[in-house]
């Protein structure tokens, strides 16, 4: 018997592929009245049940050994040439990138079209974006080319520990380290991967460099990239875009795959230091800015040519993660910083403690109402948190934002 653990995105699309496909299967989850996971904790499995899980549920909310749709789906049906993409920052632009770079891929995973549905396309190639959590549910299946972005503290309450979170990132090398480990011909796996640098003293990435150092590229950042692939292309996008597209090509040089379109003809999604001008104001929505990192790099790339005053927004959900690193960025004259939601009065502790003062207010919609900005100014939502504590998701978060602004320069 298959069962279905969270019926969210992903297992609501896995459903109706078992569907079409004649497969029994039980769903357990906690907005159904008769099937919740504490039933399924509950239950007396056989050996032969396959139990997947949908992955924002964290492991100790279930008793019972479970798998990703990943692994569900890898054992069960064929797959075109593949790409994982992960990482703490950029995976939604990189995985987009990657099935922009050639006419006949698909992006898919995380970005939300799930797996299972996306197989049903037939594209000839997948970019999938995956997040820490299926990879802690994978147990097997694997990519042919894995590729890594940076990764920064996030989801440490999911996780554990910031070592957990890494180590789940570093899944695919485990995985292939352990099918090596079991007796498999390393000639029958395609499995190749990029990495960040800054992981070379992990266990992993050490115990796979030592033996298989041919299938795993270092890198240190864009520079490094393009000498070690030989990229001629120029990229015209700035920091962090550039690394995404860098990353990209470099993915389909390691892979030898066709490119059949420019890389800068590629279009940046939402809420990724999205720019309008009101009034002579300039807001910023980067609401997918949901940790510390990804506003550590708008701040970089707004803080090079500040002339007037920068209104920070941050708060939210911090989701155990520690802001001191954009800290020093925020001892600026130029900056004003306001802080909100479940996490906000924490922030402005921490800040209070570095000298740097900050207001706090409950709503996104207070703390507009409260800014007073001028002609030049740059109001910038890059909350380091994420939404869900007054959102269903960061992209509802950034559309308030800049209808907030609308409103607010338009009396």
């Amino acid at each position: 018997m298959i069962n279905l653990i969270g019926y969210g995105l992903t297992n609501k699309a896995l459903a109706k592929l078992l569907d079409s496909k004649n497969i029994a299967y039980r769903i357990f989850d906690d907005t159904l009245k008769d099937s919740t996971l504490k039933d399924f904790n509950a239950l007396n499995l056989s050996p032969s049940d396959i139990n997947i899980i949908t992955p924002g549920i964290p492991p100790f909310k279930v008793t019972h050994a479970v798998i990703s749709d990943y692994e569900y789906l890898y054992a069960n049906y064929k797959f075109p040439f593949d790409i994982w993409i992960s990482g703490t920052n950029g995976k939604t632009t990189t995985t987009q990138m990657c099935a922009f770079l050639n006419e006949h891929a698909l992006a898919c995973g995380n970005i939300g079209l799930p797996l299972s549905e996306a197989l049903a396309k037939k594209a000839s190639l997948l970019a999938i974006e995956t997040s820490s959590f299926t990879l802690h549910y994978t147990k097997d299946a694997l990519p042919k080319i894995y590729l890594l972005l940076p990764i920064e503290q996030d989801h440490i309450s999911w996780h554990g520990s910031f070592t957990n979170y890494i180590d789940d990132k570093l899944r695919p090398l485990s995985i292939f380290l352990e099918k090596i480990a079991k007796g498999e011909d390393a000639k029958s796996l395609e499995f190749r991967c990029i990495v960040p640098k800054a992981l070379k003293d992990n266990l992993i990435v050490k115990t796979f460099m030592s033996n298989h150092k041919d299938r795993i590229f270092l890198y240190e950042d864009e520079d490094s990239l393009k000498s070690h692939f030989h990229l001629e292309e120029a990229i015209n996008f700035s920091y962090p875009f550039s690394l995404d597209a860098t990353l990209a090509l470099s993915a389909y040089k390691l892979a030898k795959l066709p490119i059949t379109r420019d890389i800068n003809d590629f279009k940046i999604g939402a809420h990724k230091m999205e720019e309008y001008v009101f009034n002579g104001v300039t807001f910023i929505d980067d609401s997918k800015a949901t940790n510390p990192h990804a506003t550590y790099a708008a701040l970089t790339s707004y803080l090079k040519n500040l002339k007037d005053t920068l209104h920070l927004i941050l708060g939210g959900d911090l989701k155990g993660a520690d802001i001191g690193l954009i800290i020093p960025l925020l001892n600026n004259p130029r900056i004003k910083i306001y802080t909100l939601g479940r996490d906000g009065l924490k922030i402005s502790e921490i800040l209070k403690k570095q000298g740097i003062d900050s207001i706090y207010k409950e709503t996104l919609k207070e703390v507009m109402a409260f800014i007073e900005s001028k002609k030049g100014d740059l109001v910038l939502l890059s909350p380091a948190c994420a939404s869900l504590d007054q959102y269903p998701s960061y992209a509802l978060r950034g559309e308030e934002f800049i209808n907030l602004a609308r409103s607010k320069t338009s009396n």
